[in-house]
């Protein structure tokens, strides 16, 4: 499905808007100003310019996410105080304890203080004191036993689920610095029952780093004492066995390194001497080799030859160097086509990025546009999978395709702004041979503006020659046809903007004069059929109708209407507010202009007499409140999306002198709140509730 995007909302709206579950219809216009399809390729083209990252601490955080336990500090928001009763009681390091989970036991959500969870667990707490190696094992016949590792703040920095497939008992073994700890004993699935728990605590192993030679064998083996991964990285879980080598290079180019091994998956990992990940080869067919290819500045690395499972075994080792191949670029006179051959030992994709471990090969052409226009590529071969990629002048990814042109061929069509470009016609999958290169140049087509008064309608018919959404948003890549239709407001209203159509699967839009989207929708009845209905202050807005699919005849109607009135309450910057969210409350898009979004809300405001922090704080056992706060005459914007659906919402900021807008409101559900606001510093001043007012 495509998604619109919204760039174009006021911006005190944009952290709301992201945080929207479902944003309209199935539309297709790109955002003005912005490089179309980045984003949408951007996991295509990763791998030119850099490496995947690290895996996660553990395996289970889907699974911990998906029982309302927040696991990244993204995901925890802003806590509540967790019950004072539900601290757990203090362990030794080599206890052990028979304990049960069962009625009357606090839930998870109340030993973090934060989250969703209602699963019964059980708390102890460590003091670690010194850096070492922490096991935790939690065994049990029945339930399933999930052990989690709390910091002193809280926060999950350890799991584990199933300590070997098919188990209901639990494992933690996690490399720990001095502090102090919380253990949650759990089930993963709600239920009751005994459960065993085992402590122990240990050493770090020592990790030592060889020197490895360039060009040369080495003979290793992973020994059941070695050195593990977590052992080198702080709250690290990894039990699987590595050695650890230095690597060094005097000037930039290509490393490779392989690593064979009968006795178990080889696996290999470098980082940079700081920590930071550079490049890994994980061995996805588990075969008893693994490579890994990548082009390096200059400097000294860590390599570590590991297993992708639990094993050990002997290995040979070899790494070797090569400069990086010549890559020459060819200029392309865009109407002409080219003939190539991508040939073993040509340019690589790697020869031109730095970290860029793709070897797959590339021909590069230049081209250069002294004025906007439509670029057409394609390239066909019959000997491998083609993919092409559109750069700018700064090395920017424009666009790109891999079957675009049907089979294993390519084709973009692009509109550009002027500048210098470079095509990178490679292979999508490793692969050589011949191939063709096709382009075209064209100018943007004209993109007339119909008038249309609020109210009226007009028929109208998308066709083959039209503007397309490419003509209107450059750069962008829709070849899409597009009929725009001009309107103005005298005040601020609802307006309805329906496309009705048998012919194809219609979009409407809203944009500003410069093409900038306001809102889009698509056909959300799956009858071809779009309306938007949209709060709009008084101006000039252009109407856009476009199709997801076919061409054909339509009919465009506008209805305007007086926007509902809602309140909004004045309150002081000392006080405390009851109230009831319910269904006959205001919603979003009832008073916040350019949204869609339907979601109950209640509006209040405040004035700062002088700069000082302002805390708000919105409580519910109704709804899982989001607060937002907005300057009316500033361009303040602050929000608590409230991501671990706590029953509290809190915003925090300093403000400065002058008018704010608060909207309590929620994704779902109704029910009585509690609102507060104070503040701290400034000159003491507070300024007293009156009536409410309306907006």
């Amino acid at each position: 499905m495509h998604r619109f995007p919204l760039f174009a909302l006021p911006a005190s709206l944009v952290l709301l808007i992201v945080q929207a579950a479902a944003v309209e219809g199935a539309p297709r216009l790109p955002a003005a100003r912005e490089s179309n399809l980045q984003a949408k390729k951007a996991g295509r083209l990763q791998p030119d310019s850099g490496v995947a990252p690290g895996a996660a601490f553990s395996a289970i955080e889907d699974k911990l996410r998906s029982i309302g336990i927040p696991v990244r500090a993204a995901d925890n928001g802003l806590a509540l105080r967790p019950a004072e009763d539900c601290r757990g009681q203090e362990i030794a390091l080599d206890a052990t304890v028979d304990g049960a989970i069962a009625a009357g036991d606090c839930k998870i959500s109340e030993i973090l203080g934060r989250g969703t969870s209602e699963f019964l667990a059980d708390a102890y707490r460590i003091t670690v004191p010194r850096t070492g190696v922490l096991t935790v094992r939690m065994q049990s016949q029945q339930i399933d036993s999930l052990v989690l590792l709390l910091n002193s703040e809280l926060s999950i920095v350890g799991a584990n689920d199933d300590e070997a497939e098919g188990s209901n008992d639990a494992l933690l073994t996690i490399h720990v610095p001095p502090g102090a700890y919380t253990i949650v004993a759990t089930a993963f699935e709600q239920g009751e029952g005994a459960y065993k728990l085992s402590l122990s605590f240990g050493n770090l192993r020592t990790c030592n780093i060889t020197d490895l030679a360039l060009d040369q064998e080495l003979s290793g083996e992973l020994s059941d004492t070695d050195c593990r991964g977590l052992d080198v990285r702080e709250f690290g879980t990894d039990t699987t066995l590595i050695d650890r080598f230095r690597v060094r290079l005097d000037r930039q180019g290509v490393l490779t390194v392989t690593m064979n091994s009968e006795a178990t998956v080889p696996m290999l990992v470098l980082i940079e001497e700081g920590g930071q990940l550079v490049g890994a080869e994980n061995n996805r067919a588990r075969g008893s080799m693994a490579k890994l290819t990548i082009s390096l500045p200059a400097g000294t690395y860590i390599l570590h030859a590991n297993t992708a499972r639990d094993g050990s075994g002997a290995y040979v080792l070899k790494a070797s160097f090569e400069l990086p191949r010549t890559c020459s670029s060819s200029d392309l006179q865009l109407g002409n086509s080219r003939q190539g051959e991508l040939l073993e030992t040509g340019c690589r994709v790697l020869d031109l990025f730095l970290r860029s471990s793709n070897t797959n090969l590339v021909d590069q052409y230049r081209f250069e546009l002294a004025e906007r226009k439509v670029v057409t590529l394609g390239m066909t071969s019959d000997t491998f999978d083609t993919f092409l990629v559109l750069y700018d002048s700064s090395l920017r990814v424009v666009d790109s395709d891999d079957d675009g042109a049907g089979g294993t061929n390519s084709r973009l069509v692009t509109s550009l702004e002027p500048g210098t470009y470079t095509v990178f016609a490679r292979t999508f999958d490793p692969g050589t041979g011949a191939y063709a290169l096709a382009s075209n140049v064209e100018n943007l087509r004209e993109c007339r503006r119909t008038p249309l008064e609020a109210g009226a309608s007009a028929q109208g018919s998308l066709d083959a020659e039209d503007c397309r959404v490419l003509d209107l948003f450059v750069p962008a890549s829709d070849t899409t046809a597009v009929d725009i239709y001009g309107t103005r407001l005298s005040g601020r209203g609802v307006l309805r903007i329906a496309v009705n159509t048998e012919a194809f699967d219609s979009v409407a839009a809203v944009t500003d004069l410069d093409y900038t989207v306001i809102s889009a929708v698509g056909d959300p009845g799956g009858d071809k059929n779009s309306v938007l209905d949209l709060l709009l202050n008084p101006g000039d807005y252009l109407l856009l109708v476009n199709s997801n699919d076919d061409l054909g005849p339509y009919e465009i109607l506008t209805t305007l209407s007086e926007p509902r009135a809602c309140p909004m309450m004045e309150i002081s910057l000392s006080g405390r507010v009851i109230g009831e969210l319910n269904e006959e409350d205001c919603r979003i898009r009832d008073f916040l202009p350019g949204t869609t979004i339907d979601w109950l809300a209640e509006q209040f405001r405040f004035n700062v007499p002088d700069t000082r922090t302002v805390t708000v704080e919105a409580s519910s056992t109704g709804f899982k409140p989001l607060l937002l706060l907005v300057g009316i005459d500033n361009d303040t914007a602050a929000l608590d999306a409230n991501p671990s659906g706590s029953n509290t919402a809190v915003i925090s900021r300093s403000l400065e002198r002058g008018s704010y807008q608060v909207v309590l409101t929620t994704e779902s559900g109704t029910g009585e709140f509690t609102l507060s606001t104070s503040s701290s510093g400034g000159g003491g001043g507070v300024v007293s509730g009156g009536p409410p007012a309306q907006q």
